[in-house]
């Protein structure tokens, strides 16, 4: 062993998830479109899971967006996590949801 010797470790910082702008199809069916990015950018391959008034899940792609289509019954609040393959938890992202 090289008592010299060091590593270089490649740490991220923590995802962080956003929503972007909604659709709004009527009869309470919204498409929520958002994404998640880290220290290195835009990430891929992630679960994100919808809560608050809907909920749902998808997997980010490539560039690193996710897109699903919920159906409301009452007016509030949406949410949107991650976590990434270390286990890191992203924040929470909100979106008010107004049309029934």
């Amino acid at each position: 062993l090289n008592p010299f010797a060091s590593a270089t470790w490649n740490v991220n910082s923590p995802p962080s998830i956003y929503f972007g702008a909604h659709g709004y199809s009527g009869h309470g069916i919204y498409t929520l479109h958002g994404g998640v990015t880290d220290s290195d950018g835009p990430v891929n391959g992630l679960p994100v899971t919808i809560g608050g008034i809907a909920s749902g899940s998808d997997v980010t792609d490539a560039d690193g967006k996710f897109s699903i289509q919920i159906h409301i019954t009452e007016i509030g609040v949406v949410t949107a996590t991650t976590v990434d393959s270390a286990g890191a938890p992203s924040n929470e992202a909100t979106d008010h949801l107004d049309d029934l």
